[in-house]
């Protein structure tokens, strides 16, 4: 069994691996502005283009990546934090809020009134969807896991199985053509993942701590997110109805990019690094998402580094340039994040620390209150 935490310093694996998830994500997000002003969702004889376009899948892995590292020890936790989901809200509030004035004085963005608007509630306009959705599964996975604490061994398999079936094979099959009765958005999907996760965490923790599993699930999850964009690629030459699919995959139920999220998770999990800086960056992942996908950002100021960019370009060092814009972005958001937890944070914290046993109080009150009701009408 390998252990996430050696001695009294705090091991850096996880946190290693956050980081990756972070890059994967801000080069899929720099691969979805250029495809504004290039297509990447047709068959391409670049393999320039073609690469990029995988490029795209970066950011169902990273995503994947991040929620498995969370979900993992959350099944070992019954209650979850209110007053930390309390300080995420109103960082990620202040950082939009922060933004929006910055962008407001440089007076390069022709602002509309539901920017404004989306920028002052960032969280209920979903302007980042991990966000929004990571609280709302924090709010019922202690839920999730006395359910997981009742079922038997083959109730739950047989839970996950037939929701497989429907997540991975009959939704991607036929959400195109209106299969509704098939849909699975990303909390459901979420769901779906703690709950197989749970069932090899409860009834066969040995199985993915074995290296030689995770590395064969990592092979064959990679020849499966080359191969399927491939062969959509050089179908779609030929046959129209796989042409402009390239994206067609680029799911977070896409089951090779979730093996791909899994097996990588486990395999960290083996090895041992003790880092200080790796651990401090990681702590700054949430506001290196945040910042770097803000809203108002992504929409007036990433195009313009391709605005002006050269089409012959575009063919042979698009990939690197993204790479090189990413490793930019990832150092930038760093040092804006460090900046924002030693100065605003802190306050953030202080707020925090003031107000939630008051609005603590005040909920069990309502909840009192509305217990009194329903029993005074039976």
């Amino acid at each position: 069994m390998s252990q996430e935490h050696v001695g009294k310093t705090r091991s850096s694996n996880i946190e290693l691996l956050k980081i990756a998830a972070i890059f994967l994500i801000i080069i899929s997000h720099f691969s979805l502005t250029f495809s504004y002003f290039q297509d990447i969702d047709h068959s391409t004889n670049s393999a320039e283009l073609f690469f990029v376009a995988l490029s795209r899948y970066f950011g169902s892995i990273g995503n994947n990546i991040f929620f498995i590292c969370s979900a993992w020890f959350l099944l070992d936790s019954k209650r979850n934090n209110k007053k930390k989901l309390l300080a995420m809200l109103l960082n990620v509030w202040a950082v939009s809020v922060l933004i929006l004035l910055a962008v407001m004085v440089l007076g390069h963005a022709d602002l509309g009134r539901a920017e404004i608007m989306a920028s002052l509630l960032p969280t209920t306009f979903s302007n980042n969807w991990y966000v929004t959705c990571y609280i709302l599964f924090c709010l019922i996975y202690p839920i999730l896991n006395r359910m997981i604490d009742t079922l038997a061994e083959r109730q739950h398999l047989s839970c996950i199985l037939f929701t497989s079936v429907l997540a991975f094979v009959l939704h991607p099959m036929f959400n195109e053509w209106g299969g509704g009765y098939f849909y699975i958005d990303q909390l459901g999907f979420w769901i779906l993942i703690f709950f197989i996760l749970g069932y090899f965490k409860k009834y066969a923790p040995g199985v993915l701590d074995q290296r030689k599993i995770n590395i064969t699930i990592l092979l064959i999850s990679l020849i499966g997110y080359i191969g399927l964009p491939l062969a959509v690629n050089t179908l779609g030459k030929s046959i129209p109805f796989f042409e402009g699919r390239l994206q067609k995959f680029n799911s977070i139920n896409n089951i090779f990019l979730l093996g791909i999220a899994v097996s990588t998770f486990h395999l960290f999990r083996q090895i041992r690094i003790q880092s200080k800086l790796i651990n401090k960056i990681s702590s700054c992942t949430l506001y290196i998402y945040i910042i770097h996908e803000n809203i108002l950002l992504r929409s007036h100021y990433r195009p313009m580094v391709f605005e002006h960019i050269p089409s012959a370009f575009w063919l042979h060092h698009i990939l690197l340039y993204i790479v090189l814009l990413s490793i930019a972005t990832l150092i930038l958001c760093t040092l804006f994040a460090l900046l924002y937890q030693q100065t605003i944070q802190k306050a953030v914290a202080g707020m925090v620390d003031y107000s939630y046993p008051k609005l603590q109080k005040k909920w069990n009150h309502l909840l009192d209150s509305v217990q009194r009701s329903v029993h005074s009408q039976q």
